[in-house]
């Protein structure tokens, strides 16, 4: 009998250890997660910020060249494998203008977010964002600049102030969407009560 009791209580004692063992790896891997989610913003943030100060570089760029012909600036924002490049260009890929040139002080960005323009037919297609001299932002949905093959618009695409423009920013957890006011360009990322998880 002493033998069984013996035998019952390793048993006990294994159980009770196996337990603590599971809690204490538990636990490890829910502070290491909760020390993540502290150290690192959300990647949809990080983008938008990104494309807030891509286009307030491309207000200061268009500002700065209002009495050449380069007139104005571009923000291209594409598609790319595992998120979206944000470049800067000076000018707008416009017919008699300065053909635009990548702006030196700001290289493209690569974020691990889309960016979807509102109204856009689906996440993923390229959009530009077109500042004037005079400061004034307007969008072209599916348009893509690319300084090897240059597709050079007629006009200013302009901007739909009545509907108003939202851009959509998501890394598969977290979206955010803010609005373009296009007589500021200004894209405010701040955190609103629209941003959040999505499944």
């Amino acid at each position: 009998m002493a033998g069984t009791n013996r035998s019952v209580e390793r048993q006990r004692g294994f159980s009770l250890i196996e337990a603590l063992v599971v809690v204490g790896l538990m636990s490890g891997v829910l502070l290491a997660v909760a020390a993540m989610r502290g150290t690192r913003p959300p990647a949809a943030h990080v983008a938008a910020l990104g494309l807030q100060a891509a286009l307030a570089e491309a207000h200061s760029l268009a500002m700065s060249n209002a009495d050449v012909t380069a007139s104005g600036a571009t923000v291209s924002v594409e598609p790319e494998r595992g998120g979206t490049v944000v470049a800067v260009y000076e000018s707008r890929p416009i017919a008699g203008r300065t053909p635009p040139e990548l702006d030196a002080g700001f290289p493209p960005q690569h974020y691990g977010a889309s960016m979807t323009l509102g109204g856009a037919a689906a996440a993923g297609q390229p959009f530009a964002i077109f500042v004037s001299s005079s400061g004034y932002a307007s969008v072209a949905a599916n348009y893509a600049y690319d300084s090897a093959h240059p597709v050079l618009l007629s006009a200013d695409p302009g901007c739909d102030e009545a509907a108003g423009v939202a851009i959509t920013i998501s890394d598969g957890i977290r979206s955010e969407t803010h609005a373009l006011d296009c007589r500021e360009t200004q894209y405010e990322a701040q955190p609103s009560p629209r941003a959040g998880s999505t499944g």
